[in-house]
Order: structure tokens, then sequence, then C-alpha cells
């Protein structure tokens, strides 16, 4: 769904997937140019003008600022909500993954090409339509 339209955050877009390691993907998370976000608020809304339901979508960051990322219909929020859960899903089986294949003597490199190779498997599942392919 969302996360196979948006890159993660530790890819570049257009280029090859090669896993960063835990050590490349925390520095490069550190150095990059987007504050830390803490958490996102969400609060329902209407229109004045058409009477038509929204959802502002807001984003909380470390150093205490706040920034209104903008409005979805209902249903776009439900999609997002569901995306975001599938992605969680999808991190947490990519880690385990990785963990056990690393308990059983593999290298970064090879738990790490397993773990893309599961990634491209599950978007080309999903892109086909497969709904069991999401986790």
């Amino acid at each position: 769904m969302a996360h196979a339209e948006n890159p993660r955050p530790d890819e570049t877009p257009g280029a090859s997937r090669k896993p960063m390691t835990d050590a490349a993907h925390t520095a490069r998370t550190r150095s990059s140019r987007c504050p830390d976000i803490v958490s996102l608020s969400m609060a329902s809304g209407v229109s004045a003008f058409t009477g038509e339901p929204f959802v502002n979508l807001m984003v909380n960051f470390a150093d205490g600022s706040r920034k209104t990322a903008g409005q979805l219909t209902p249903q776009q929020t439900r999609e997002h909500a569901l995306a975001l859960l599938e992605a969680a899903e999808a991190a947490v089986h990519d880690a385990a993954m990785a963990r056990w294949m690393r308990s059983q003597g593999a290298t970064q490199e090879v738990a790490g090409s397993a773990v893309a190779a599961i990634r491209a498997y599950r978007e080309d599942q999903e892109s086909e339509g497969d709904p069991d392919a999401r986790s």
C-alpha cells in the first residue's frame, strides 16, 4: 500500500536497493535534514463552507514545534491508518527475520539481502492486489 509508493527513509529513490547497516541508518537518520518527529496528532473537523467532514493532520517535533501537515478526508485517514499498521507489522517482521538470520551465522549483508528480497516480494504481491502479502 503506501509504503510501496514512497521510499523508506533509508532508501534513495532510483538507487540500488542495498540495505543499510544499523549504524549507517542511525547516522543517516541523525544527520538528516528532517527534524525528529515525536508524534502525529489528528483532529476532526467540518467544513464551514461545504459541511463535509475532514481530519487535520499535525506533526509534533522533538523541539516542541508543531506543523499542520494538511487535511484528509475520513476515507483517506482510514487508508493511511491501515498503511501505518501494515508498515509497522512489516518492519517488525523484517527485523525478526534479520535477527534470526544473524543468530544463525549470516552476515549483516546476507541478512540485509534476504530482507530486501522479502520486501521486494511483498511489494510485488501488493501491486498484484494480494491482500495476504501486506505483512
